[in-house]
């Protein structure tokens, strides 16, 4: 069998001898395949090198992200060592709030906190990169995030504990009969306790303070209160009684007129009548009780009298 084969006529361009070539079909056959076959490996190589020059783009981004991150971590790191200071003055504070406040300052220290934006999950694991120093700030900014957490937690809880003993300190404070019922020139004519009757001179118990002013001197109540009796007969004559809460009464006797009512709510230095001599009484003076828990008490104990006022 006469094997085929491919005559091609080669014509010179501007003349010139004609040129017959003679080729097998199968050489020509596996010419046109090895051409084929080069321009696949041609497309492959140049799909390689667009891929290696996309990775290339890749890890230069990924290397700028890196730096921006780099530069994020330590703005951050700068932000909780001021925040660490902040909570350390805040703890240096409670400390002293809560030993004026009668409390004791290490109580709650040893609590765990709760919260923290991390608590029961792994940042690091939500960090995309590979870097290992990258990776290890951000969980120790973690741990320092979680102990700030619990820091300010046991701080505030032990705030609202400290203001609440002081708001009830403050309260009691105010409620308190701490100041003298007269202000000015008054003398201190007769003290609590035993000394001769001013009538009879017999040896009697005196109930309270006795303050010498002018007549018609104000009288000021002596904490903050309600108004619980005003009335005037028997041996005090006209009579301010007021109730200060936490066990605390004052009385104010002997007055020459009453300027409030039953009922009232007063603060302390209120103006609450003036010194008369209503009732058993050798002159203008105001008779000042203080019952504590219902009992008498001396009200000079309460109260800072001005030296050089006693006859």
């Amino acid at each position: 069998m006469r094997k085929k084969s491919w005559n091609i006529v080669l014509v010179p361009e501007g003349g010139g001898a004609v040129r017959n070539l003679r080729m097998p079909a199968r050489v020509l056959h596996l010419m046109l395949g090895a051409g084929v076959l080069g321009l696949v490996l041609m497309a492959g190589s140049v799909g390689l090198h667009l891929r290696s020059l996309r990775g290339l783009r890749s890890v230069t981004t990924l290397q700028q992200e890196n730096a921006t991150l780099r530069t994020h971590l330590s703005d951050v790191d700068q932000a909780l060592n001021r925040v660490e200071g902040m909570v350390r003055d805040g703890e240096r504070m409670e400390k002293q709030a809560r030993l004026l406040a009668g409390l004791n300052p290490d109580d709650g220290k040893d609590r765990p906190g709760q919260g923290g934006p991390f608590v029961g999950a792994d940042p690091v694991e939500d960090v995309m990169t590979a870097d290992p120093g990258l990776r290890q700030a951000v969980g120790e900014q973690s741990r320092r995030l979680e102990t700030l957490s619990q820091k300010a937690s046991s701080q505030r809880r032990n705030l609202e504990q400290t203001l609440a003993t002081l708001k009830s300190l403050g309260d009691k404070l105010d409620h308190t009969p701490s100041i003298c019922p007269l202000r000015g020139s008054f003398v201190l004519s007769s003290g609590f306790g035993q000394r001769p009757d001013p009538f009879t001179g017999q040896r009697a118990f005196h109930s309270g303070l006795d303050l010498r002013a002018a007549y018609g001197t104000p009288v000021h109540v002596a904490a903050t209160g309600e108004v619980t009796e005003v009335g005037s007969g028997g041996e005090f004559g006209l009579t301010v009684h007021v109730s200060h809460g936490y066990g605390f009464e004052t009385v104010y006797c002997h007055l020459s007129e009453a300027r409030v009512r039953p009922g009232q709510q007063v603060k302390r230095g209120d103006t609450i009548g003036a010194v008369g001599t209503s009732g058993r009484s050798t002159g203008a003076h105001l008779h000042y009780e203080l019952r504590v828990g219902g009992a008498l008490r001396d009200p000079s104990a309460f109260i800072l009298m001005p030296r050089g006022l006693t006859d």
